[in-house]
């Protein structure tokens, strides 16, 4: 459980992100939602404890993050950012890999249970046949799912994703929350996302923290957001809804 107590981020003695209080689930799939500039990615980068906030404080499951060596930091949350670090040179494999250093640090050589971590995590999201091929050769979707296993053999009970889906197509965009929600159930492993696209945050999610201007607008489940005046007042644009053919969810539609 992410605690937020006070918390406060200013640039230019404008307030980016404005949180009096606030708890998160760190064993669900929580996705925040908002416009441009609403705060999501400085939010984020709190939880990853990237960005320290002005005033106020974050624990993780009752300890200050400020409290937390890197590397037991790394063992808490992995965190993966909107844009991705350069993997040039790299197999998926050797990038996998990586997600033992909080464990093993830099210079301690991986044992037969890190091999076996980096191997289940490679077959988990289902990129088996691309273990030995670089990184930067694999289609956009592959690329995520590599930097997903990463994450996963680095064994951390919370996800932070940072716009996942942002520069997938459709298909990919629901392939990867499928992926992920699937992980989520039998891992246990909770997942915190940004996202652009309140259907797939709709449609995957298990809570919804939305936000405006810094501050909290709603928080709750996606029921609870779908409605039509909800939205709009979220988004500035009117809003409907439409019953999905296929199950009892709704479909939001821009008027």
């Amino acid at each position: 459980m992410f605690e937020l107590n006070q918390v406060l981020v200013e640039r230019n003695n404008r307030k980016i992100l404005d949180i009096p209080n606030l708890q998160l689930p760190s064993d669900q799939v929580c996705v925040i939602l908002g416009h441009n500039g609403s705060g999501k990615t400085t939010l984020m980068q709190c939880l990853a404890r990237q960005l320290s906030p002005d005033q106020g404080e974050i624990t993780f499951n009752g300890q200050s993050l400020s409290r937390f060596s890197q590397r037991k930091l790394a063992q808490n949350i992995a965190f993966l950012p909107q844009s991705l670090p350069i993997s040039s040179g790299l197999t998926v494999r050797e990038l996998v890999q990586l997600g033992r250093f909080p464990w093993r640090g830099t210079w301690g050589k991986l044992k037969r249970d890190d091999h076996t971590i980096i191997e289940s995590a490679i077959e988990q999201v289902g990129i088996d046949q691309y273990a030995n091929q670089f990184v930067e050769d694999l289609s956009g979707g592959e690329r995520q799912r590599a930097w997903i296993a990463m994450l996963l053999a680095q064994e951390s009970p919370v996800l932070l994703l940072d716009e996942p889906t942002s520069a997938l197509d459709i298909a990919h965009q629901y392939e990867l929350m499928s992926l992920l929600k699937k992980l989520n159930q039998e891992t246990g492993q909770g997942m915190v996302i940004i996202l652009h696209d309140i259907n797939l945050a709709a449609r995957y999610a298990d809570c919804i923290f939305a936000m405006k201007q810094g501050r909290c607008f709603f928080q709750g489940s996606p029921e609870a957001l779908m409605q039509p005046d909800r939205l709009e007042a979220l988004y500035g644009i009117p809003m409907s809804l439409i019953q999905h053919p296929d199950n009892s969810s709704k479909v939001a539609l821009v008027c």
